[in-house]
């Protein structure tokens, strides 16, 4: 027996503006204009609790990944959620996005003088259905 399950697959930080659905939330503009961040965003406490088999959307039937950027602002909070990837459904993809949104939160990029700065960070998330 295969139990829903959803997990979520840390990707590198991204470095340099995004080019998104969403062109306003598509870049970490002082990351970008500073020449880079000194230190990306980085996930604070564990990003496995981030999505649960309870985030799984109602009314979806089968498994779907969404890969997805998210813009992190200077105190650590999801700004905004751009899907990169879509898992082909709708679904799948808002989900993704609202869970991280609401729950996810990161030590903030830093720049050169270790002021923090807005910043972006990839991941991606899987759906599994059970059997």
């Amino acid at each position: 027996m295969k139990i829903a399950g959803i997990s979520l697959t840390l990707l590198s930080v991204l470095p340099a503006p995004v080019t998104a659905q969403v062109p306003a939330v598509s870049a970490a503009p002082e990351c970008a204009s500073n020449g880079g961040c000194a230190r990306k965003p980085t996930p604070r406490g564990n990003p496995s609790g981030w999505l649960t088999v309870s985030d799984y959307p109602a009314g979806a039937t089968g498994n779907g990944k969404v890969a997805v950027t998210l813009v992190v602002d200077t105190m650590g909070k999801v700004m905004s959620c751009v899907v990169t990837q879509s898992s082909g459904l709708g679904l799948f993809d808002n989900t993704a996005c609202s869970a991280l949104e609401r729950r996810a939160r990161f030590n903030p990029a830093l720049d050169a003088y270790g002021r923090p700065v807005v910043g972006n960070y990839a991941t991606r998330a899987t759906f599994t259905q059970a059997d």
